[in-house]
């Protein structure tokens, strides 16, 4: 497919374009479909359309509209370039930016770049080491994991998925209520937060609190009526949930 539009000349849409993203060269005020099938996207698209995305699409552009990323597509771009709900079932990748709105799906969203989320993150989400993510809202769900390799500094109320943690989790507040993941995982606690763990693990977690010890609220809800031991250190404690009667903290 050639070139369609230019520099001064704007694609209007009310019907359904089918294109890879290169080809576009004006802007696009998109009221129905636009199909990206790969290339890079140079113009900003907005309008009360829908842009779905049904290859590996780079967009450099705002998408300032309702954004479909299909199970074989996979869309890198900047959080700040999204400006409408995103419903992945694929692969979105952010680059970096603040992300202000909500995404959600079956598919995965990769942090690799710092990134602040403000939006919501409704699905498996995985952050790449040497990345920060600032967490403001939803982070995963209850069939999407947190795998984090980076730095995801949050409140624990908005962890919604489990987590697989070889980084740093960094809580400031909050509950988190979630399924351990299995093996060593160390959080940093800096404010009031309340530990819940809902179901067995051969190990927990490993948990640093960066505040006074009588600032950090553990509660541990437990099966089959095993007996624990609890003891708060001011630096270090480490919570073990295994396969016998009787555990220490």
């Amino acid at each position: 497919m050639a070139a369609l539009g230019s520099d001064s000349g704007t694609i209007t849409n009310s019907g359904t374009i089918n294109t890879n993203a290169s080809n576009i060269k004006g802007t696009v005020a998109n009221n129905n479909t636009l199909n990206l099938s790969g290339g890079t996207l140079s113009k900003a698209v907005s309008g009360a359309g829908t842009t779905n995305i049904t290859g590996a699409v780079t967009s450099n552009s705002a998408i300032s509209q309702a954004i479909n990323i299909i199970a074989a597509g996979d869309l890198t771009i900047s959080a700040g370039n999204i400006g409408g709900a995103v419903t992945n079932a694929g692969d979105l990748i952010l680059t970096g930016g603040t992300l202000s709105k909500v995404v959600s799906g079956a598919g995965l969203t990769t942090i690799s770049g710092n990134t602040t989320n403000n939006g919501g993150i409704n699905q498996a989400v995985k952050v790449n080491s040497g990345v920060t993510l600032a967490n403001n809202a939803a982070l995963g769900s209850a069939n999407g994991a947190i795998t984090n390799a980076g730095t995801i500094n949050s409140n624990a109320d908005y962890i919604k998925g489990t987590v697989a943690n070889s980084g740093s989790l960094n809580l400031s507040g909050g509950n988190l209520k979630i399924k351990p993941y299995p093996g060593a995982v160390q959080t940093t606690i800096t404010g009031n937060t309340t530990v819940f763990v809902t179901s067995q693990t051969n190990r927990f977690s490993r948990i640093r609190t960066g505040v006074s010890a009588h600032t950090v609220t553990t509660h541990i809800e437990c099966f089959k009526r095993r007996t624990f031991v609890l003891v708060i250190r001011s630096q270090e404690s480490v919570f073990n949930t295994c396969h016998q009667y009787r555990c220490t903290f």
